[in-house]
């Protein structure tokens, strides 16, 4: 769980939580040193503190990226270095152009997408399956956003998959609030 703020919209990440212990037990014992029970321990004596205060931020994101494997039996015996499939879900507190990400994942991506559309068609979820090159990821970047390379004022760097479709969430949302700020 983690509130990231980027554009001037908060993001809310929330993995599955053995999904999250499987990549925070591996970063703490592989990358820093220590031992998988004592970063166990050290979770479960955070867990209330997460709950109580980075929880309840989820309700004030723009985004929300929900991540969990495609199928939850793979997790029992993974480790961080498997490739799990994922399902990405994302919510977007406004609806606003989500149909154009989501025609475009369909036609240029080759996955398996659900719509949901909340209350009084305000909210969008979407959930995504299946695998989508970093390529497919850029080419869909280009058509969501003319002229990204004036928005970005770098080269971006794509990733496929679930990472790769988050950053298509968050570029869409930078760009139509570039876009409201130009119109005004």
């Amino acid at each position: 769980m983690a509130v990231v703020a980027l554009g001037g919209h908060p993001i809310y990440l929330k993995p599955d939580e053995d999904l999250r212990r499987l990549w925070k037990l591996s970063r703490d014992s592989e990358r820093r040193g220590h031992e998988r029970k004592q970063a166990s321990e050290v979770m479960n004596r955070r867990l209330a503190d997460a709950r109580r205060f980075i929880a309840p931020q989820e309700e004030h994101a723009d985004i929300i990226f929900s991540v969990s494997p495609s199928n939850p039996l793979q997790l029992e015996d993974a480790r961080a270095e498997d490739r799990i499939p994922l399902r990405l879900t994302f919510t977007l507190r406004e609806a606003i152009g989500h149909e154009r990400l989501t025609r475009l994942l369909i036609a240029l991506c080759n996955i398996q997408l659900d719509v949901e559309i909340g209350e009084a068609g305000r909210s969008a979820t979407v959930t995504v399956q299946g695998d989508v090159a970093a390529e497919d990821v850029a080419l869909v970047a280009r058509m969501l956003v003319p002229r990204l390379e004036d928005l970005l004022g770098v080269e971006p760097r794509w990733h496929a998959n679930t990472l790769g479709i988050m950053q298509l969430v968050v570029l869409l949302r930078i760009g139509d609030s570039l876009q409201k700020r130009l119109q005004r």
